[in-house]
């Protein structure tokens, strides 16, 4: 090594040693730097990167949802048909049929292929939510919970499968407000239609108010004004009007004690004047149903305000029903005046049978119900696992109560009410025929 060599080296090591005599205290450590990307996790019986079960799902996860081809939509996404289109014609995705035709056979069952109302529900069409509602509304009484008539309330199917969805929420970024809105009074609405929104997502204030938005709960929609109503309202006025129980018996419950019934069932006109309008003449003439009060036959002769009169409390003050609000009490008052019907030629009192009744044509007629009760009648099961009740339970039996329902429709559901139809009486019998003879036992 040359001298000059040599001199370089000596000065820069003295160079460094005199720096750390003069230098301070060490500072503190610096943040320490972000973790690199995992690795893949190894083969079977080879190191890995110890990733844990739940991180595996994740990345599985996240794979699978930068994979997955969505239909193409519309930049902002509000209201179940911004994404629920058709976006192929041959399988149906994405519409609510598809949606719920897979989920049925998921479950190893069978979704009706035509809505109450005649809708097709085939998997290619694009159906709105209200669709969906007839059968799918929240239930009450004994069916709370429940869809009215199907066995679960849309709710109870769709906030799982939208807020478990990681493509919902990430993909789609969905939440709450994709579905829904809040309108001034602080309720939800359901947005059944597309929403007209600006880029920040709020709704068009010329639109206002929001075309499709349905108040949560509401009973919007129930046809008014007609006697099927009315024959909806004598069965529960309660539930299709959207009243509040009463918290006590009717007050005329009290003058009788055979029928040891309480709360709501006292409150309900068959429950008094019995299914086929006859009170203690007729099928409640006996049994645990008696209450020995008249039928309501001889009403039909007066005018509706002079009806109306009797429901309020006018010319009773504890006949008083006023609580169902004006509209209903019109249209309870024309069923009396205009919808009640003579059954003794229908159904022989002794036997409960349909007198003359065309079981091969009531087989026709049961294609509309059942969409919604299933092709042998025990999709619904109105009772429990331990009394079961079906469509043939009500028809053997209570024949009065099923024609009833059948006329008039279920209360607070969209069920088509065949006097609205061009049914006649004799497709009544028919029906209720064919009805008798459909399976009773648990499925």
């Amino acid at each position: 090594m040359s001298r000059k060599i040599r001199f370089l080296v000596t000065y820069i090591l003295l160079g460094g040693l005199l720096l750390a005599a003069c230098a301070g205290p060490a500072g503190p450590e610096g943040p320490q730097g972000p973790q690199g990307p995992a690795g893949s996790q190894g083969s079977p019986g080879l190191p890995g990167a110890d990733l844990t079960a739940e991180q595996t799902k994740a990345l599985e996860t996240a794979g699978n949802l930068a994979a997955i081809q969505f239909p193409a939509l519309d930049e902002v996404r509000r209201g179940c048909p911004a994404c629920h289109v058709l976006v192929d014609p041959e399988t149906g995705k994405y519409t609510l049929p598809y949606e719920a035709r897979e989920r049925a056979e998921a479950r190893g069952k069978e979704h009706p292929e035509v809505a109450p109302d005649g809708t097709s529900l085939a998997v290619n069409e694009e159906v709105r939510v209200t669709t969906c509602l007839q059968c799918h509304a929240p239930g009450t009484g004994d069916r709370a919970g429940k869809g009215v008539v199907a066995p679960l309330a849309l709710r109870d199917i769709v906030h799982p499968a939208h807020m478990n969805s990681q493509y919902f929420k990430l993909h789609y970024g969905g939440n709450c407000f994709t579905c829904h809105n809040v309108n001034g009074q602080g309720d939800w609405e359901l947005l059944t239609e597309k929403v007209d929104v600006n880029n920040k997502g709020v709704p068009n204030p010329d639109s206002l108010p929001i075309p499709g938005a349905v108040p949560i709960g509401s009973s919007e929609g129930a046809p008014s004004g007609t006697a099927s109503r009315g024959g909806r309202l004598y069965d529960n006025w309660m539930t299709e009007a959207g009243v509040e129980v009463p918290a006590s018996d009717q007050p005329l419950w009290a003058t009788q004690t055979t029928n040891t019934r309480t709360g709501t069932d006292t409150w309900r006109c068959k429950e008094c004047h019995g299914w086929d309008y006859l009170g203690a003449a007729g099928a409640y003439g006996s049994g645990s149903h008696f209450t020995g009060f008249v039928g309501v036959t001889g009403v039909a002769s007066k005018t509706s305000d002079e009806i109306v009169e009797i429901l309020s409390g006018g010319t009773d003050a504890d006949h008083d029903f006023s609580t169902m609000g004006e509209a209903a009490l019109a249209d309870l008052a024309t069923f009396l005046q205009t919808g009640l019907i003579d059954f003794t030629p229908l159904i022989d009192a002794e036997t409960k049978s349909a007198v003359g009744g065309d079981a091969a044509n009531g087989e026709e007629l049961f294609a509309t119900c059942a969409s919604c009760h299933g092709a042998d009648g025990r999709v619904l099961n109105f009772g429990n696992e331990e009394e079961p009740e079906y469509i043939a339970t009500i028809a053997l039996d209570n024949p009065w109560e099923f024609i009833h329902k059948v006329r008039s429709g279920q209360p607070g559901t969209a069920m088509p009410a065949a006097m609205d139809g061009d049914w006649s009486l004799e497709d009544l019998v028919d029906l209720l025929a064919y009805a008798q003879t459909l399976p009773v036992e648990t499925p």
